[in-house]
């Protein structure tokens, strides 16, 4: 039983040969191999001098505990004809019996799975708890357990193994290869040791046993001639025993000289002159066939009496492919090399003192260091003063088996600056630590920027004058509200702190239904920036108009600028409405002037067929069958009159005499000729309002609003309904005005039309003042009707206001101007009949001959002396000319050489009680500064019928001007 105190002894001076200095350089290769060598020899050796296998084993326990523990250690040998696996030998602190183990058992047993696998194994403590924990151990669990399996001929014919109870960190890779390296010879000795035995047995045994021996088993004298070969060996190197006996193995398996340019003959007499036995050597032999193969020799010398080599015992393994390996492994090796030396990392190997042992040659790019200068040097002497204590604790946590995971600090370079050098390192087994550092100065001075960046965009976020909403969106896509700046609080009014850690569509949810959320999302995923310029919001506590835009920060975030630009709508909305006013009065101005344009001549045409259609009228029979149609002329040449007074009236170009009255008085006049225009099924309600005050307004103009509000909610009503007019008084300040489109602040007298009709959408509304525009059927309407009282109101200084909703009817307001004034104009103390004739002589002028000729006629047949005049100058003249008196001048108001009103004034001079009347088939705005529509002078607007110049003329002549 070997001392295990002098193993761990030994095993602790095997890892640290004495003389060497770990702390600079590693452990050379030729002693570790040197080591290995001999244990193969001692093996080799108790083979040829251990007569009984037991002492064999016990010989290699021994041996084989010089380079690993072996406190616990078996050897498992495999029958194949069992098919079991006993123990021979097996040496342990705690199981004190190994039974056999049935089947090559690979669920329950470490041994038989490494059988059955065929290749080593390392098991470390947490892997055997798992096994343990599923019945895969037979015994007691180790900590750590390794094992490696002894081939022969590519077959398993049993397991080396070692554990321990104790120390689960007792074995590394480098104790697996020991134990793989030494494993084959084990098995080589192990079958050579059987096949000795057998050979001491029987020498028939012996024979059949060399024959058949899975190893090259040859006798040569001592020039080098060989003696005998086995079976084996003939196979392998393609000879047969007559072919090679007697030959000379050089030039026949081995070369004259091997790679090395050794002197194989001189080599064999080495070997027969050999002091130390059983010695192994690797040569690379030739077949017959011309291959190569590289095989492990192990040469025993035979001496006569007088010490002369009679034979040398040669035993050969084929170790070619081991060889292969090994030169795979160097090569690997190599290219592991290149690519340490090739990596754009910082590679080392250090101490665990904290010295270097290797580096590669990016040290030397990044701080300038080259490999002589570091290797040997401890690495604190480059690190920061101010690094160095964070340094101690790292490596002290590596000491406890901790690995390094980014760890970071600055190293000196060689031109005296410093460079930020992050850290990636394994718990080091053994002595030595294995680090991969990165120069990460640049990373740092980027994130030392982006830092810089971050806080110049927080700044700009916090002092921005727009409102900043940031989001993040989520794996779950839940677009979450993670931030906002001042400015947003101030434009909202709100805290919005509050929404923080709230969905979107939680902190806002008017916003849910718009395509927001989805543009949010957008940008926050692909970086699709968004803009809008008009966001509408309201949720009761938040509202306004915002534009709006929306950028990616960083993926996954997004943020949202906005403005309030509620101010900035409603003054483009303000001067939308202006403009629509703009182009409301221009299109009042065009029609205005084409309505001015045609209203002189074509109530001129409308005078002459009037007049002589009530001439025509008077001198025939009712009966008569042209009289219908002379009716039917009249009464299309009123209708037309009528329309020219419409159109003037909607363009404010209308002639009108403004009177102060009572609107409830002018109101009251016209109930009765309402109803009856309404009809029976409908209820006209009248509510008058108390102390109105008074207005200024023509009363024939009241009487055109209410006949066409009248007949318009008749229109609306579609069986029965109620039809109300009221009146009132109203005070509109500038505050309420400011909120409705053209209204003048001041004090109003209302007259209100309600009913309880079919009511109308906005889209009709928008368009209800518009000439021409109607919803009536074709033939029912001529669109004039509500464009002649929008006319009407305007021309009065008055407003307007419309409040319909389909399905509830109508209301129409109106404001007329409250006058301060109460008096009443004076009425006249008679009335004058249409058909009172009179006897007074008439100057009348008029530059259009078939007017003056017809005016003429009208005039003459009520009984009255006609002077005419087609111009003022012929006018003068014959006033002048003319001995008797003249009563009345009937004038046309524009005329060639002069105006209406300076005749009359000329006149006046030759007839000082002359009186006057105007006439005028003009515009008002065209005669109006002519002084003829003002109070007190007489006007009579063309066309006019015979009825309403006998009336007017009647009215004038009676008025005492004196």
């Amino acid at each position: 039983m070997v001392d295990h105190s002098t193993r761990k002894t030994q095993e602790s001076e095997r890892k640290q040969p004495k003389g060497h200095d770990s702390s600079s350089s590693l452990a050379p290769a030729s002693s570790y191999a040197e080591e290995i060598n001999r244990v193969l020899f001692a093996i080799a050796d108790a083979v040829n001098t251990t007569e009984d296998l037991n002492e064999l084993y016990r010989t290699i326990h021994m041996v084989l505990g010089s380079v690993i523990d072996v406190t616990n250690f078996f050897i498992a040998i495999v029958d194949s004809r069992q098919q079991t696996l006993y123990f021979p030998y097996h040496v342990d602190t705690v199981d004190r019996v190994y039974p056999s183990i049935s089947d090559f058992d690979t669920s329950t047993s470490l041994t038989g799975l490494l059988v059955k696998e065929r290749k080593p194994l390392l098991m470390r403590t947490e892997a055997l708890q798992r096994r343990a924990s599923q019945n895969g151990i037979r015994g007691s669990q180790p900590l750590v357990w390794m094992g490696s399996p002894l081939f022969i001929r590519d077959e398993v014919i049993g397991v080396i193994a070692v554990q321990s109870y104790t120390d689960g960190l007792l074995y590394n890779e480098s104790d697996l290869q020991i134990l793989v390296a030494v494993s084959h010879h084990i098995a080589v000795a192990i079958d050579r040791k059987r096949f000795l035995d057998k050979l001491q047995k029987s020498e028939e045994q012996y024979r059949e046993l060399v024959e058949n021996a899975n190893s090259i088993i040859l006798r040569m004298d001592g020039q080098g001639r060989i003696l005998f070969m086995n079976e084996f060996a003939q196979r392998f190197f393609g000879y047969t025993a007559d072919e090679i006996i007697g030959r000379n193995v050089v030039g026949t398996i081995l070369q004259a000289t091997d790679p090395a340019n050794t002197d194989l003959h001189a080599f064999t007499d080495y070997i027969g002159n050999l002091s130390e036995l059983h010695k192994t050597y690797e040569f690379e032999n030739v077949r017959r066939d011309g291959t190569h193969a590289w095989i492990s020799w192990t040469n025993k010398p035979s001496f006569n009496a007088v010490g002369e080599v009679v034979d040398i015992l040669c035993v050969g393994n084929d170790i070619t492919e081991q060889k292969a390996m090994e030169q795979a492994l160097q090569e690997k090796n190599q290219e592991l090399e290149r690519y340490f030396n090739l990596s754009l990392d910082l590679l080392c190997i250090a101490t665990t003192h904290g010295h270097f042992v290797k580096v590669n040659s990016q040290w030397q790019k990044s701080l300038g260091y080259s490999e002589d200068e570091l290797v040997g040097r401890s690495f604190l002497d480059l690190v920061h003063p101010d690094d160095i204590e964070t340094t101690l604790n790292e490596m002290a946590r590596l000491e406890d088996r901790k690995n390094t995971e980014y760890f970071q600090n600055r190293y000196r370079c060689k031109d005296g600056s410093y460079r930020w050098i992050e850290w990636c390192s394994r718990a080091p087994e053994g002595h030595f630590i294995y680090a991969v550092a990165r120069d990460i100065t640049d990373r740092k001075k980027a994130e030392k920027e982006l830092q810089q960046s971050e806080e110049t965009f927080r700044n700009i976020v916090h002092e921005s004058p727009m409102g900043i909403h940031m989001y993040e969106l989520q794996d779950n896509d839940r677009l979450i509200f993670i931030g906002a700046n001042p400015a947003a609080d101030k434009m909202l009014g709100v805290d919005n702190a509050n929404f923080v850690g709230m969905t979107l569509e939680d902190a806002f949810p008017p916003l849910k239904e718009t395509e927001i959320p989805y543009r949010y999302r957008r940008a926050a995923l692909y970086g699709e920036n968004w803009r809008t310029e008009q966001i509408t919001f309201n949720d009761g506590e938040i509202s306004g108009a915002f534009e709006v835009y929306v950028f990616q920060m960083s993926q996954g975030k997004v943020a949202v600028l906005f403005n309030d630009i509620t101010e900035r709508k409603q003054q483009e909305e303000e001067k939308t409405r202006l403009q629509q006013q703009l182009t409301q009065a221009q299109k009042m101005e065009s029609v205005g002037r084409l309505a001015g344009g045609v209203a002189h001549d074509f109530n001129n045409m409308l005078g002459v067929i009037l007049g002589h259609t009530d001439l025509a009228l008077q001198h025939m029979e009712p009966d008569k069958p042209l009289y219908a149609s002379l009716q039917a002329i009249s009464k299309a040449a009123r209708h037309s009159a009528n329309l020219t007074k419409q159109l003037l009236a909607f363009a404010r170009k209308q002639t009108v005499t403004p009177q102060v009255l009572d609107l409830n008085e002018t109101v009251s006049g016209m109930l009765s000729m309402l109803r009856r225009l309404i009809g029976e099924d409908i209820e006209l309600a009248w509510i008058p309002g108390e102390t109105m005050g008074m207005v200024k307004i023509d009363p024939t103009q009241i009487d055109q609003i209410l006949v066409n509000l009248c007949i318009n909610a008749r229109d609306a009503i579609t069986s029965t309904g109620t039809i109300t007019i009221k009146t009132g008084t109203a005070v509109l300040d500038k505050l309420y005005c400011s909120t409705h489109s053209g209204f003048v602040p001041g004090d109003y007298v209302l007259l209100v039309v309600n009913d309880n009709g079919c009511g109308m959408a906005q889209e009709t509304k928008a368009q209800l003042f518009e000439p021409f525009f109607t919803t009536k059927e074709v033939g029912k309407g001529t669109g004039l009707g509500l464009a002649t009282i929008y006319g009407i109101i305007k021309q009065n200084s008055g407003l307007i206001h419309v409040d319909s909703e389909p399905g509830q009817g109508t209301t129409f307001t109106i404001y007329l101007p409250k006058r301060t004034s109460t008096a009443l104009p004076q009425k006249t103390s008679s009335t004058i009949a249409a058909e009172e004739q009179g006897d007074e002589t008439v100057l009348l002028v008029e530059d259009e001959q078939m007017i003056l000729d017809m005016t003429a006629i009208m005039l003459e047949q009520q009984g009255y002396k006609v002077l005419t005049a087609v111009t003022p100058g012929d006018a003068i003249r014959l006033a002048r000319d003319y001995t008797g008196k003249i009563h009345l001048l009937i004038t046309d108001v524009v005329m060639p050489e002069m105006n209406g009103k300076d005749l009359a004034k000329n006149l006046l001079s030759l007839h000082p009680n002359l009186k006057r009347l105007f006439m005028s088939g003009y515009t008002a705005d065209v005669i109006a500064h002519h002084g003829v529509l003002d109070e007190g002078v007489h006007f009579i607007q063309k066309p006019f019928s015979m009825a309403d110049l006998s009336k007017k003329v009647r009215e004038v002549l009676m008025i005492d001007l004196a």
